[in-house]
């Protein structure tokens, strides 16, 4: 075998294998594929790791805690209780009812009436509709603990 023989199989070769004897006398009589053999070798060595107890139970929680005292704004707070506060919640709501009640007198709104006729009031009633009902169910899914705690179910 040559070296670049040598080479091709070595690479192609998996970790557990045992090297061929024409490899082997291979590598005992040229330095070069010697060298690169071993220099190979110890870079696949050193991938290896140790294995992890995934089954450690506390594992998981203790990373998302090191994670939540790494991460700026954001408190090593119970998982249930959101950064996010109920007051931020209701001004964006209230600017987004202010919005649909200033759309219905809207030009915008108007230019669609003429342009579709009078069924596009549904239409952006059921869309907005959807909206709000949206938003309503991520405030209310995002402050589970208070809305529970309000309604004594918990």
């Amino acid at each position: 075998m040559d070296c670049r023989d040598v080479t091709e199989f070595i690479l192609s070769m998996d970790n557990s294998e045992d090297l061929p004897t024409e490899v082997e006398q291979h590598l005992c009589g040229c330095p070069r594929c010697s060298r690169e053999f071993e220099q190979l070798a110890r870079a696949v060595g050193s991938l290896r790791i140790e294995s992890v107890d995934l089954a450690d139970p506390a594992l998981t929680e203790r990373v998302m805690l090191a994670v939540r005292s790494e991460t700026p704004g954001v408190d090593a707070a119970p998982a249930d209780e959101q950064p996010t506060s109920l007051r931020n919640w209701i001004i964006v709501g209230t600017i987004i009812l202010g919005g649909l009640f200033g759309l219905r007198f809207s030009d915008v709104m108007n230019w669609l009436r003429h342009s579709f006729g009078p069924a596009i009031d549904v239409a952006m009633s059921l869309i907005l509709g959807l909206f709000l009902t949206g938003y309503i169910c991520m405030l209310v899914a995002s402050n589970l603990g208070r809305v529970l705690r309000v309604f004594r179910l918990r």
